[in-house]
């Protein structure tokens, strides 16, 4: 993604934000440069890796710059399947700096997700005012959707 997308300082959805492994000398933008866009209600992530393991890194990274988005209501990580399917999936990420201030989310989405619990960053986050849960395709298992039940049906 270009940096000059954080300019866009009206922008209220951006769809297909990419994380992925950057090439050597490029400018490109961050998570944690979008954090400018204070009217930013929606967001769609999509990330692209190699290694499993760098997934959970570069994800851990870039995830807490979401506390930053004051507005964001609704939040969609995609984990590419092409490149994210490990012969043995991991029984859990590594863990995640606490976030300090966390936005109301009112829905979130995550597809293809290569953990097999509940993300702790996810967990972490204000979800009392969460209308919509939609999990799809990956690793999850339902005996991990601990603190979440409320959702589950």
């Amino acid at each position: 993604m270009p940096k000059g997308l954080a300019l866009l300082s009206q922008l209220q959805v951006l769809k297909g934000f990419v994380i992925g492994e950057p090439r050597p000398g490029g400018n490109y933008c961050k998570l944690a440069d979008l954090s400018g866009l204070e009217n930013l209600r929606k967001l769609s992530i999509h990330t692209i890796h190699v290694d499993i393991n760098k997934t959970s890194d570069a994800a851990k990274r870039e995830l807490i710059s979401l506390a930053k988005f004051k507005k964001l209501r609704s939040l969609s990580i995609s984990w590419s399947r092409l490149y994210d399917t490990p012969k043995k999936p991991p029984l859990m990420m590594a863990p995640v700096p606490v976030l300090l201030e966390k936005p109301p989310l009112l829905k979130v989405n995550l597809h293809y997700f290569p953990g097999s619990k509940i993300p702790d960053w996810l967990m972490q986050w204000d979800l009392n005012n969460l209308r919509k849960l939609y999990i799809k395709g990956g690793s999850l298992s339902g005996n991990n959707a601990n603190g979440l039940s409320k959702w589950c049906a």
